[in-house]
């Protein structure tokens, strides 16, 4: 094994999926690629609507991408803090189709995930991440049960 990639949402969950890949790290003696993808395709699209439309969409995600950025230092820090080497990635676009290009472009052996990072019903509408890089990963995925 050469690199684990854990990707985090910043739910509740973020804490556990750190744990998880930090034991695998120190078992493997690997470093971890900690990735957050900002979802480019938010709801607003469902109603017809594009960014162009709607200028406080483009302030939203320059916020969305300047706190994506502090929660990430964050977690690359409480890793560094269990002794993992750490490469953080803040990506765009759908989040399982990120996630598996960047593991497929860093050739990670495994993926690490959360159970869920939305609601029940956003996963209804939205599909689970986890659900989606399980049936298309080409590496093997750890999910990390959510409470």
């Amino acid at each position: 094994m050469k690199t684990i990639l854990a990707a985090i949402d910043f739910s509740k969950g973020t804490q556990r999926i750190l744990q998880a890949a930090s034991k695998l790290a120190a078992a493997f003696d690997e470093h971890v690629y900690l990735v957050h993808v900002i979802d480019d395709t938010p709801l607003y699209t469902m109603y017809g609507m594009y960014p162009e439309e709607i200028p406080a969409m483009a302030e939203y995600r320059e916020l969305a991408v300047e706190r994506a950025k502090q929660k990430m230092e964050e977690a690359k820090e409480t890793l560094a803090g269990m002794g993992v080497a750490v490469v953080s990635e803040i990506l765009d676009g759908q989040p399982q189709e990120a996630i598996l290009e960047f593991a497929e472009k860093v050739q990670t052996d495994m993926v690490v995930v959360g159970t869920h990072g939305h609601s029940a019903i956003g996963s209804v509408l939205m599909g689970s991440v986890a659900s989606s890089l399980v049936r298309q990963a080409k590496v093997p995925v750890l999910v990390v049960p959510i409470d």
